[in-house]
């Protein structure tokens, strides 16, 4: 709890509720939802919330009751967060939930948070433009001198981070992903399908970090192997034209799903497959074990970080390693249920509240040092 009561203002940058949904505006939205509540709770005694936004923003999921929400003009995009931006700031701190800042800011006086979800772009350059990598590589180099506090979602991101920064490292505030939305219990419980409608389940996008190639191949694998299906949900990309034509009827691409269909796809699955080569902190998996469904993952540092004991682990190089956890599930429902309990215990150790106290909390100690410098 902050105990300040003087209080300061807080802007949130809100050029995320103008972008495609992807994992990091999710979670941009998720923690302004939950700041909300913590403000109609009293959490924060003086603190005043503006979100300035651009002006097609787009509000979705419960109202917000104690955030302010401002929408400017000054263009879109990149532009609007560079220039028309930091002209709404102020006097109060900053605050950029989505892997960017505008640079004037940054070399202003005031504290700007930064939440730097990953530097995948440096790692994977073929899943993003080379527009989008020189304008990031660009932003970083000022954002990882000045960023106060700079934020990360892991404590493995954060040391990717710092291998790459190693005078950032020290720096970075590491505040956990919450779980669930809104972080309210699900609405559907696990009840998977047996027999002829058993399937396994993957949510993102099958881009080459994400292990695409190796998904796909592993629902493949595992319809020959069982004549188990698997659904895909989100962007399917050319993927739909690789499944063979002995598995097509198993192999289900259902592309963007809405939540409820998304709980109904977790609810019913014999598994969660996320088998990535690299990610930041991975929200699905945690979604999956929120509503029970048992979870495949990569034996990755920021997987255990996230999962603990509560997941099989996989090597996703080795499709035969990914294909056989697949079976354990399927063919042993004494694991499968074992695995569904663990999960849901783990993923009640993460809330979006968590996140959001403590980001806030780090802001108000860079506002506190900032009055006590004069």
């Amino acid at each position: 709890m902050m105990h300040d009561e003087t209080g300061f203002e807080l802007v949130i940058n809100g050029r995320f509720l103008s972008q495609r949904m992807t994992g990091v505006q999710r979670v941009a939205r998720e923690f302004v939802g939950a700041l909300d509540r913590r403000l109609v709770e009293g959490r924060y005694p003086g603190l005043r919330v503006r979100l300035v936004a651009q002006r097609d923003a787009v509000l979705a999921g419960p109202a917000l009751r104690a955030i302010a929400v401002e929408r400017v003009g000054g263009g879109s995009g990149h532009r609007w967060e560079q220039l028309a931006l930091p002209g709404h700031v102020g006097a109060a701190a900053l605050l950029c939930l989505g892997n960017s800042a505008p640079v004037l800011s940054l070399l202003g006086r005031r504290p700007v948070a930064v939440m730097l979800h990953d530097l995948a772009y440096r790692l994977f350059p073929g899943d993003y433009p080379l527009a989008y990598r020189l304008l990031h590589r660009a932003i970083d180099m000022v954002l990882l001198k000045r960023a106060r506090p700079l934020v990360t979602v892991s404590a493995a991101e954060r040391s990717v981070i710092g291998g790459l920064h190693p005078s950032a490292g020290p720096r970075i505030l590491v505040a956990a992903n919450g779980g669930f939305a809104n972080d309210a219990p699900p609405a559907a419980r696990w009840r998977p399908r047996r027999g002829d409608g058993a399937y396994g389940l993957y949510v993102g996008a099958l881009s080459d970090r994400k292990n695409g190639a190796g998904i796909v191949q592993a629902a493949i694998d595992l319809a020959r192997a069982t004549g188990a299906g698997f659904k895909l949900a989100g962007p399917a990309a050319k993927a739909a034209h690789a499944i063979p034509e002995d598995v097509r009827t198993l192999i289900e691409f259902c592309g963007y799903v809405d939540d409820a269909a998304l709980l109904d796809l977790y609810a019913g699955a014999s598994f969660f497959l996320f088998p990535s080569f690299y990610e930041a902190s991975g929200l699905p998996p945690v979604e999956a074990m929120t509503v029970g469904c048992p979870v495949i993952v990569s034996d990755i540092p920021v997987m255990r970080e996230r999962c603990g004991d509560a997941a099989l682990y996989c090597d996703p190089h080795d499709r035969h390693s990914i294909l056989r956890a697949c079976r354990d599930l399927i063919e042993q429902p004494a694991l499968a249920e074992r695995m569904s309990a663990l999960g849901r215990a783990q993923a009640a150790t993460f809330t979006w509240e968590k996140q959001v106290d403590r980001v806030i909390g780090a802001i108000a100690a860079e506002m506190r040092r900032d009055r006590a410098a004069g």
